[in-house]
Parts: C-alpha cells; structure tokens; sequence
C-alpha cells in the first residue's frame, strides 16, 4: 500500500514537475503588473503612452501598440484608451490603460485594469472576454475563435485565416462623444455630430455662418469656394489633437442656407488620408485631409492649415 501511495506521489510530483516546465517554456504564467509606479501626470498623450511601452518592454521584452480610441467627455476633455501587447517567451500578453486630457499641457494616465491578460499562446488565441469600465462607457474585450455575429470593425488582431483573434466593442455613456477611424466625432449612435442640424436659409453670408458657428469651433483657417457652396474651415488645437469644424454655405442666388457643420479631429505630426463624402442642401461633395503625406494628392479648391492639407470635391462624379 506504502509503495502504491509512494508511486502516485511521485507521478504527482512528476506531473507539476512537467507542468511548471511547460508554463516556464510558453511563459503564460504572467498575472499582473504592478503599474502604480507608471500612474500619473504627464505633459501629452505621446509621454504618457511612452511609459505604457516602457512598462511592457522592461516586463516581457517587448510591446505594440494596437488601436488607441479617442473619445470626448462630457466636459470637452479627450480619453484615449491604450492597448498595448507584448510577448512573454511563447506567450502573447494584453495591457490596457486610459489617459485623460487634464489640460491643454497635462494629461494623466491610469490603470483601471492592473492585470496582464493572457490572449495567445503560440499561434492559438485564448477564448476569453472581459470588461473595462472607464468615463467613456464600458468596453469589451475578447479574444479567440470569432463568431458570425461578430462585427469586422470590432477586430484588433486576427491570425492568417481571420477566424480568430482579438476584438474590441464599446457601449458609450450618455453625452460621450467618440471619433472614426476618419477621425469623424460620432455621437454614442453613431450619428456624426453636426450634421442633423436643420437648414436654414440667410440674407448674407456672413448671417449664415454667424448663426451656425459655436464657441468651440475655434479660429477660421479659410474658406474653400465653389460655385454653389462655400466650405468656411475652422481650426483649433487641444493638446496633441488638432480639431476641424466644416461649415458648407450654400449658395442659392442671394440666398444663403446653412445649418449642418462636421467635425474631425487628427492627431498632430500623424500621417492622414481621410476622404469623407457628404451631402448637404442637395450638394454632393468629398472632404480630403492629408498630412505627413509620401505624396500629396492636388486639388483645385485646397487649404493648408499648418500641416494639414485640407481640399474639397463638389459634385458626383468630382
């Protein structure tokens, strides 16, 4: 009987034994950072999201960036969150954090979520789903085989045949306002911010764009003039985000309607080729923002604004 309990001791042992090995090899025994030391307030988004690769590189020897959303909260403040990954021997780690804009020189980064999360090990994705809380909403995280319900825009990372990987979704609070991968603001409906607003119809040009332009527009850059519509351009600069309000007048005869306006938002010394093609008053026309360029697309009605190259296209068949 000694013998025979002996024995199954020793296979026990003999098993964790395997067992720690097999952990050490894969190196997938990672549960959590301490990310105190990297909390705080920092002068941008840039440092800040220095200190997240630098956490990850001195703990797995390595990081990447994946998609960073941008939202705007309620008191006009941006929120990023950070998603970053890194490689642990064979094993693929996910860190996530969040940087508040404090002010135009201050923002400030924290941890909701102090956990590495485990999300591959080799060329296999875990089948795994969490949520983060944050000011914006709740965001939802999951990795593994992807479903048929699942949304193509929600996939951060796929393996080569895209039938698995890392995907992300959020439910927006109320008031939160977030912005496309063209770096249009959306509301939480994803309806574009601005562009509901009612026609209305002016005796001057300048009444129109009077009535129409907000506070937060910021300062004109200029007007692009087209036959049947003028495109006032406004600019403003948060912190490394540069903001852009579209205001189209149209042009009638003597008389001047306007109402919709857009709003983007692009980050500052960021490459940007965003194409948007909206319709307003009956007029089709295509927005173009290119900045940091290889090279630069010409058009005939075009702005600068700083680095930013700012045209439109008015018609359907441009």
């Amino acid at each position: 009987m000694k013998r025979i309990l002996l024995g199954c001791l020793i296979i026990f042992v003999g098993i964790m034994i395997i067992m720690d090995i097999r952990d050490y090899v894969l190196g997938n025994h990672l549960a959590s950072v301490d990310s105190s030391f990297a909390e705080g307030e920092y002068t941008d988004f840039t440092d800040a999201s220095n200190e997240i690769k630098s956490l990850l590189q001195d703990k797995l020897g390595s990081s990447e960036q994946y998609a960073s959303p941008l939202y705007k909260l309620p008191d006009q403040h941006y929120l990023r969150l950070e998603m970053h990954g890194g490689d642990y021997r064979r094993s693929h780690y996910l860190l996530t954090g969040f940087i508040e804009e404090q002010d135009d020189s201050m923002v400030k980064l924290t941890f909701p979520d102090k956990d590495f999360h485990l999300i591959g090990v080799g060329d296999q994705f875990q089948q795994k789903s969490w949520d983060i809380e944050s000011k914006a909403g709740t965001h939802h995280l999951s990795s593994g085989i992807f479903s048929n319900s699942d949304r193509l825009e929600d996939r951060l990372i796929t393996n080569d045949e895209d039938t698995a990987g890392l995907q992300l979704s959020t439910t927006l609070k109320k008031g939160m306002i977030w912005m496309n991968e063209q770096g249009i603001w959306l509301d939480r409906s994803n309806n574009k911010i601005g562009m509901n607003e009612e026609m209305k119809s002016y005796q001057s040009e300048r009444a129109a764009v009077k009535a129409v332009k907000k506070e937060d527009f910021g300062k004109l850059s200029g007007v692009l003039k087209t036959p049947d519509m003028h495109f006032y351009i406004f600019s403003r600069q948060v912190n490394i985000f540069n903001e852009y309000t579209v205001l189209p007048v149209r042009i009638k005869g003597q008389e001047f309607i306007a109402g919709p306006f857009e709003k983007f938002t692009f980050e500052d010394d960021s490459g940007v080729n965003s194409d948007v093609e909206e319709k307003v008053g009956g007029i089709i026309y295509k927005l173009h923002f290119q900045q940091n360029a290889e090279k630069l697309r010409k058009y005939p009605h075009h702005l600068q604004v700083d680095d930013m190259d700012i045209a439109v296209e008015v018609g359907g068949g441009y």
